[in-house]
C-alpha cells in the first residue's frame, strides 16, 4: 500500500504512525511545510509553500490513500481538489472543542471532504460526531514507537518535575482566550513547595518567565534526545492551569512520551487522561496545587507500575486498526 502523509509542521504523530507503518512493509510518503523529525526513514518527502504548491505536489503523486493530518484544516479540501483517491483526516485537535465554537468554514469543509477520520479520544470522537455526524472513524492513541522505549530500569528523582511540549509565556492567545499552554502558576505552585521543575519546550522561550520563578528550561532538540532526557525525573506534569474543554477531552501525546521513559504523569484539569491512568495505575491526578507532597507520595509504588507496562503502549500494538481503516476505504 502506498501512503502520503500530507502535514504542515514536523509533528510527531504523523512519524510515530509512519514508523510502524513502514515496519509493517507499506510504502510512505510525505508532503509537508518542513522535514520532520525522522525525514529520512520516508520513501520520500516533498516541501511545499501555499495551498497551490500542495495541489501541484498531490497531483504528483501516486498514493492510494492521502493522510492528512490537522491543522490547519483547509489542507484537506486542497487534497481533495487535487485528488479523487481516499483521504483519512487525523484529527489531533479539533478547533470546534478548542475554542468551544461553532465550526468554522474550514473544519466544515474537511469533514465533508473527508472519507474516514482519526481522533485521539474517545470524547474528541464524540464531540465531533455531535457537530458534524456520525462519520466512518476510528480512535487511535499517539502511543511511542517500540523503538524509542527506555531499555533500563534505571533510578529517577521524586523530588524533581518535567513537562515537556507547548510552552507559553503569555497568560492568554490574541482576543483575550484562556491560553492552555501557560505553566507558570503550575510550575511556581511545585518550585514553592520543594520541587525542583524542569521544562523541555517544543518552541524556543524568549521572556525568561519560567527562569524567573527557578525553573531550568531546555533549548529545543531532536525527539530521541528529549525523550532521553525525561528519563532522571519522577513526574511529568501534563494538563492545563484551569479547565478546558479540549484538554479535559485530549489524550496528548506528553503522557505516553512519559510512560515510555518511566516517567509518572502527573494530571491537572486533564480528565480522559486522568480516567486512562487510573484505569492502570500509572499515574496521578491532583485536586489542587495545594499538599503536592503528599498527593504525590505514591510516585515510587506508582513507577513500578509504568516500568512494568510501558511496552503495553506502543504504537505498532495499534497501527493494525490504520490498516484496517485504509484498507476498507480501498474496497469502496
Amino acid at each position: 500500500m502506498r501512503i502520503c502523509m500530507v502535514s504542515s509542521h514536523a509533528c510527531i504523530r504523523v512519524v510515530k504512525e509512519s514508523l510502524a507503518l513502514v515496519e509493517r512493509g507499506h510504502n510512505v510518503e510525505m508532503v509537508a511545510r518542513q522535514a520532520p523529525f525522522g525525514f529520512n526513514m520516508f520513501d520520500s518527502l516533498s516541501i511545499y509553500h501555499g495551498e497551490e504548491m500542495l495541489k501541484k505536489t498531490i497531483r504528483g503523486l501516486h498514493a492510494d490513500i492521502f493522510h492528512v493530518h490537522n491543522e490547519p484544516d483547509w489542507m484537506v479540501k486542497a487534497v481533495r481538489d487535487a485528488t479523487d483517491k481516499p483521504i483519512v483526516f487525523d484529527i489531533h485537535d479539533i478547533n470546534s472543542l478548542r475554542y468551544e465554537s461553532e465550526p468554522d468554514e474550514h473544519e466544515k469543509a474537511a469533514f465533508e471532504c473527508a472519507d474516514a477520520f482519526i481522533h485521539v479520544s474517545e470524547p474528541c470522537k464524540q464531540h465531533a460526531d455531535a457537530v458534524h455526524g456520525e462519520r466512518r472513524s476510528i480512535i487511535l492513541y499517539s502511543y511511542v514507537n517500540e523503538r524509542f522505549i527506555r531499555r533500563d530500569e534505571g533510578g529517577a528523582s521524586f523530588a524533581s518535575v518535567v513537562y515537556e511540549g507547548g510552552l507559553a509565556e503569555d497568560e492568554n492567545l490574541e482576543g483575550n482566550q484562556f491560553n492552555m499552554r501557560f505553566y507558570a502558576p503550575i510550575v511556581k505552585a511545585f518550585i514553592d513547595q520543594g520541587f525542583n521543575f524542569y521544562l523541555f519546550p517544543a518552541n524556543i522561550m524568549q521572556k525568561g518567565l519560567y527562569e524567573n520563578l527557578g525553573a531550568y528550561v531546555a533549548a529545543p532538540t531532536h525527539y530521541p534526545v528529549m525523550l532521553a532526557g525525561l528519563r532522571a525525573f519522577g513526574f511529568g506534569l501534563l494538563g492545563a492551569r484551569a479547565p478546558a474543554r479540549l484538554m479535559e477531552s485530549a489524550m496528548p501525546n506528553k503522557l505516553f512520551e512519559y510512560l515510555s521513559q518511566g516517567v509518572v504523569p502527573v494530571i491537572c484539569n486533564a480528565a480522559e487522561a486522568s480516567k486512562f491512568v487510573a484505569e492502570h495505575d500509572i499515574g496521578i491526578t491532583l485536586t489542587s496545587l495545594e499538599n503536592l507532597q503528599e498527593q504525590l507520595m505514591r510516585g515510587p509504588e506508582i513507577r513500578e507500575n509504568v516500568m512494568k507496562k510501558r511496552y503495553d503502549f506502543t504504537m505498532e500494538k495499534q497501527i493494525d486498526k490504520l490498516i484496517d481503516l485504509y484498507e476498507e476505504l480501498l474496497c469502496l
